[in-house]
């Protein structure tokens, strides 16, 4: 199920990295209470767009933070950026 939308609050460090506004989900400004209850508000009448923006989340996170992406990640940082004989020296 779809149904959960993403809305975060600008004040948490780094919810960028995550989310893109309007794309997968809202970073709505802590300071600015109207414009956020109008945003919560036009979320809850349109189910299309939070279904949306939630597919598009669990598909940049599963992009990004899969276990086989973060294995590759690994395995280029500790394989690729030194020699074997460099792995050999230090057993």
């Amino acid at each position: 199920d779809w149904s959960s939308d993403v809305c975060s609050s600008d004040l948490i460090p780094g919810i960028d990295k995550f989310i893109t506004s309007g794309k997968n989900g809202v970073v709505l400004s802590s300071y600015d209470i109207k414009s956020m209850g109008e945003k919560i508000i036009e979320l809850m009448n349109n189910p299309f767009q939070r279904k949306t923006m939630a597919e598009n989340l669990w598909n940049d996170l599963q992009e990004k933070y899969s276990l086989e992406t973060i294995s590759e990640q690994y395995y280029r940082l500790f394989f690729k950026t030194s020699s074997i004989s460099d792995w050999k020296e230090a057993a």
